[in-house]
């Protein structure tokens, strides 16, 4: 898959109507900046901010950062009217899924916006901060708050990964500073009237991405090698249940006054899975039970995999299914905050670290994920609780697809 570029566009989706939008401005790059447009506003229709308003909101917390100065090279935006699961651009995936989130690359937490599309009001706005040497500062404002991540030094998995995002052959310290001179409300109101509507009534479950400046850590995210204009997405990937081909409005707005816009659509999964589990390892848990960490070895393919797409279950040597627990967790998942208020087993999906990403057990309507829009990549690691009544048995936990068009083959002895 390839960036999306405001000013040389390469395209992921199958337009029905080509375009490209030549830009050409002048950069001038500071310690933190971007140049925002001053008209008065009224305030958020919910919780949220406009672009302008949640860049003004970062910048102390941007300034008294460590390592900096800091620029501001890359701002995205998500609006969307239910959970979603968005594709991040990192090589490999998943390399920086155990940042605390939410985040573009864990965003199981992502708030749901209530509010109107053609308002250019996110209750999420991720933003990316660059310094001299090439170190990253992500930044994120949540409904109201601000969440500071560590910065990311370019030489970390994560750093690494993040790299490519512009092309194998972009050098993120080139980016150019974000510098739009309308704010984001401008940008959707232009959308909805050029067709976003449409989209919208002809698409009722849809994702909104709203991206200013350089390259984005999104797959098929509109970007520009200049930081002006806005791209703005409409799309259906990554929104649980929605799988293979799937509709996507694209819209590129270089000025106040200048839309273009093409249609088409985005291929959201593949039809077969593989997960590959390496050795299980045990450490003791509450109540007598253990804890069987499975590390993921390999999803192939290694992209647009989600929690919705598969359930799980435990079996015995005889073919048995194993109760499933009712579990209940506090603020926040973890080992010491989920905790099975029923007999049987439960699992959880961590990073590599020990984040916990989502949890498996009982619900209202059966088995199932607690935030089914998480992505599941190599690296990652399933970890089972096992009652004392199961502690000793022989089990396989296995793998089972939720839809038979999506295939998803993966089973481990633990």
């Amino acid at each position: 898959m390839t960036e999306k570029r405001l000013d040389n566009l390469h395209r992921r989706i199958s337009p029905a109507i080509p375009l490209a939008v030549g830009i050409a401005c002048a950069i001038v790059a500071v310690a933190f900046s971007y140049s925002a447009g001053s008209s008065s506003k009224a305030g958020p229709i919910a919780s949220g901010y406009t672009f302008d308003q949640a860049a003004a909101k970062v910048a102390p917390t941007v300034a008294n950062a460590s390592g900096g100065p800091w620029r501001l090279f890359s701002a995205v935006g998500i609006v969307t009217s239910g959970l979603v699961s968005p594709e991040p651009d990192t090589t490999p995936a998943g390399a920086c899924q155990g940042l605390p989130g939410p985040t573009v690359w864990n965003s199981s937490r992502i708030p749901v916006w209530k509010g109107a599309l053609n308002a250019g009001i996110s209750p999420f706005w991720e933003l990316l901060f660059i310094s001299t040497s090439g170190a990253i500062l992500p930044i994120q404002t949540v409904n109201d708050s601000v969440m500071e991540d560590p910065p990311i030094s370019p030489d970390t998995p994560c750093g690494i990964a993040l790299s490519a995002i512009g092309g194998r052959n972009y050098s993120l310290l080139s980016s150019p500073t974000v510098n739009v001179s309308f704010d984001s409300d401008v940008t959707a109101n232009l959308a909805w009237t050029h067709g976003g509507s449409q989209f919208v009534k002809a698409n009722p479950r849809i994702v909104e991405y709203l991206s200013a400046g350089g390259p984005q850590p999104l797959y098929g995210v509109p970007w520009s090698v200049t930081g002006t204009g806005w791209g703005l997405v409409y799309g259906t990937c990554g929104i649980p249940g929605i799988h293979g081909n799937a509709n996507e409005s694209d819209f590129f707005i270089p000025n106040a006054t200048s839309v273009g816009s093409s249609t088409g659509n985005a291929t959201c999964t593949w039809s077969h899975y593989t997960i590959s589990f390496g050795s299980p390892s045990n450490s003791s848990g509450p109540d007598g039970g253990i804890w069987v960490s499975i590390p993921i070895m390999n999803v192939a393919h290694n992209v647009s995999l989600n929690s919705w797409m598969f359930s799980l279950t435990v079996t015995n040597s005889s073919g048995s299914r194993q109760p499933v627990a009712n579990v209940t967790c506090g603020a926040s998942f973890g080992p010491e905050s989920c905790r099975a208020e029923t007999p049987g087993w439960f699992a959880a999906l961590t990073t590599d670290t020990g984040y916990w990403l989502d949890v498996f057990g009982w619900n209202a309507s059966g088995p199932g994920w607690r935030l089914p829009n998480v992505g599941v990549y190599a690296n990652d690691t399933l970890t089972v609780y096992l009652p004392s009544s199961l502690a000793t048995a022989s089990l396989t936990i296995s793998t089972v697809s939720t839809l038979s068009s999506i295939e998803i083959s993966g089973s481990a002895r633990i």
